[in-house]
């Protein structure tokens, strides 16, 4: 162009050959899905189904429970190592085999105690991992449908349980006979009582978390691995649950094994309604910080614990039965009018 020419007018012309990017450039590839992505459900899906996604193969449901087994063993092996540097702290000597023994099975001991809680409340992280790497969804799925642990929802539902334990507590204590307050224990209360409720009302509701995972939340989704059934996959969900509950616990007399089937089968009914584990939780922890509490008042910490030598009765299971009927009932109810979701929101299908 010369140097005096009048600036061209017009549109610009574009030579031959040359693509006109009318758009900002875009790779020709798009970036894989992450596996967590790939693996969601694109169906709504129940509680107990939520591992049926698009990645779920039945040959990675017999794998669960070996990886599961495999974390719990590093779990036990790192409190094993905690437990035994307590005792030395405290002053137990290696060579003596009972007071080793004596010292570990003494819950009235806040360091036992804490410990003992802190070692079940590690089935949480051990659930949820154990579900991210067979699974490959997130770990949250386990928590409940909406891929986390819906906190206000927990809150309500400890709430309706702290109002029906208050009440019954208050029977108790005007009709000891009536719930069955006159087997209770003999034992004096523990000197260590203010230790003892503080560290139940902090470390108990993780203990009680720790077992729901691992006897409600991967019970349940691994049966439904199995089972596309809903109807089967929730009544064999009861039994598995049941009887792993019941026998975890270490006693096998009648009268406390239907105590523990009672409540793990009104969990396994709960978390398949609200689809997740929050309503399970707060019952259990509700249940057992109203009951550590009391004993650590009143007296016999040491036998509210079941072991293998603990026996129950009937009394004991309508004390269990029916306050959790009404408490399942009220949160059923409530579940439905708060419009709580009990089905998984699908992701879009990706071709």
């Amino acid at each position: 162009m010369p140097p005096n020419a009048p600036p061209p007018t017009g549109p610009p012309v574009i030579p031959a050959g040359t693509p006109p990017y009318a758009t900002p450039y875009a790779p020709p590839y798009a970036l894989p899905a992450r596996r967590s992505d790939r693996a969601r459900p694109t169906t709504p899906l129940e509680y107990e189904h939520a591992l049926r996604g698009p990645l779920h193969h039945w040959v990675k449901a017999l794998v669960s429970p070996m990886v599961l087994i495999g974390l719990f063993l590093v779990l036990m092996v790192v409190f094993l190592v905690v437990f035994l540097l307590a005792a030395l702290a405290s002053g137990v000597s290696p060579s003596d085999e009972a007071a080793w023994n004596a010292w570990g099975e003494d819950q009235s001991n806040p360091v036992v105690f804490a410990l003992s809680n802190l070692l079940l409340a590690g089935l949480i992280p051990v659930v949820m991992l154990t579900t991210w790497i067979v699974s490959g969804q997130r770990p949250g799925i386990v928590s409940s449908v909406a891929g986390r642990f819906r906190w206000r929802w927990a809150a309500v539902c400890a709430l309706v349980a702290a109002l029906v334990w208050g009440v019954v507590l208050g029977l108790g204590a005007a009709f000891p006979q009536l719930l069955g307050g006159d087997e209770g224990g003999s034992s004096e209360r523990p000197s260590t009582w203010l230790w003892l409720i503080g560290l139940t009302l902090l470390t108990t509701p993780l203990q009680a978390a720790g077992e729901e995972y691992l006897f409600r939340g991967w019970v349940m989704q691994w049966v439904g691995s199995f089972v596309p059934s809903r109807i089967a996959a929730v009544a064999l969900s009861c039994l598995v649950s049941a009887a792993a509950f019941a026998s975890a616990h270490g006693s096998f007399h009648v009268w406390i094994l239907l105590d523990l089937a009672v409540f793990a089968v009104a969990a396994v009914l709960l978390t398949w309604r609200t689809g997740g584990l929050e309503a399970a939780c707060a019952l259990h922890a509700v249940n057992n910080i109203a009951i550590l509490a009391t004993v650590a008042i009143v007296g016999g910490f040491d036998e509210a614990f079941v072991q293998s030598d603990t026996t129950g009765s009937p009394v004991g299971v309508l004390t269990t039965a029916i306050p959790l009927a009404v408490m399942g009932t009220a949160i059923w109810v409530l579940a439905g009018r708060l419009g709580i979701d009990r089905r998984t929101t699908p992701q879009e299908a990706r071709p």
